[in-house]
């Protein structure tokens, strides 16, 4: 902390921006001591949620709600160019977890729920495929709005939706593509140790919640990178 010398007043503390980072920096943010131990703490409630009964799923509400806090968390900290990862996880607010698991249960039912509908009333196939796609298509705008918005309502009304596609098209559809990628292999990693790992229930326990945490936080940190280029089309400054 640095004063004024003629008043002592609290002046404003210097930082150095970091470049953007590239895939190679955003990659190396992961794998730093600090890094590992975080993710691997926000992990252990997802470890011992199984074969704990109804603990189980306080674990499990804890688990999910420090994951989803720390993504949002990592999301400010690579936007503002911050070096390596945020530390520490925040899980002291009950109502504050449950928030942001609501937040990625809407970015989950604009993936998915018109869909859903379509199959469930009508079962046309070529309906619920469009609308698959489509959905799929919105999901990281959901996603989008509600973090820069701040209001969880904008990441289901479709023209705040729009207006975030609109913003930029060519950057959004980038965005798209590493989102889904980095989803797909997540998803096939998570299930592949999860049938590896089947017939030892305890290791099972152990190892499965790290992939997912993993790839949570380096979704997050997909999008961090995106607004290190992109906040200003959002209405953002972070420097």
């Amino acid at each position: 902390m640095r004063f004024c010398k003629t008043c002592r007043g609290v002046l404003a503390e210097h930082r150095e921006l970091a470049p953007p980072d590239d895939l190679t920096s955003l990659a190396a943010r992961f794998v730093s001591g600090d890094a590992l131990m975080t993710l691997g703490l926000l992990s252990l409630p997802g470890m011992l949620a199984m074969g704990t009964g109804w603990l189980g799923y306080v674990l499990m509400f804890v688990y999910f709600g420090g994951v989803a806090g720390y993504a949002y968390e990592t999301v400010d900290h690579i936007a503002s160019r911050r070096p390596g990862l945020p530390f520490g996880a925040p899980m002291a607010d009950w109502i504050g977890m449950g928030q942001k698991i609501l937040r990625g249960g809407l970015v989950l039912a604009v993936a998915v729920g018109p869909a859903l509908l379509a199959w469930y009333y009508d079962g046309t196939w070529p309906l619920v495929v469009g609308l698959l796609l489509v959905g799929l298509s919105l999901a990281p705008a959901s996603w989008l709005a509600g973090f820069v918005t701040r209001h969880s309502i904008n990441q289901i009304y479709p023209p705040a939706l729009w207006e975030v596609v609109l913003r930029n098209p060519r950057a959004y559809l980038h965005l798209c593509g590493w989102f889904y990628l980095a989803g797909v292999v997540v998803m096939g990693v998570t299930a592949w140790l999860s049938w590896l790992l089947e017939p030892s229930g305890f290791v099972q326990a152990v190892v499965v919640p790290l992939p997912i945490t993993f790839g949570c936080v380096f979704v997050a940190g997909i999008f961090g990178r995106h607004l290190q280029h992109h906040a200003g089309d959002y209405g953002l400054r972070y420097h």
